[in-house]
């Protein structure tokens, strides 16, 4: 791999499945071992993030990067309207 495609893959988002596939492993560490009920409660919000029900934590690969791609949404559309516009987001 040449140093320029390896940055390309630092800044490539993740898919939706990478990220779903991320948070149950986030899921499973976390309930891993003896747990505080804390790191329990953590667990079962983020189980229980669901379309049209997410749970907006910022632990949570899924709801990250919907807050990611919304806010490069954001930057586009302020261009569109703004052409002197810059968008410094991601």
């Amino acid at each position: 791999m040449t140093e320029d495609e390896d940055d390309d893959d630092l800044y490539r988002e993740i898919t939706f499945a990478e990220a779903k596939k991320e948070r149950k492993q986030h899921i499973d560490w976390l309930l891993k071992g003896e747990g505080t009920k804390d790191t329990r409660r953590r667990a079962k919000l983020l189980q229980r993030c669901r379309k049209g029900d997410r749970c907006n934590q910022d632990e949570c690969p899924v709801c990250a990067r919907r807050t990611r791609c919304a806010a490069r949404r954001i930057g586009s559309v302020a261009e569109a309207i703004y052409p002197r516009f810059k968008a410094a987001i991601f």
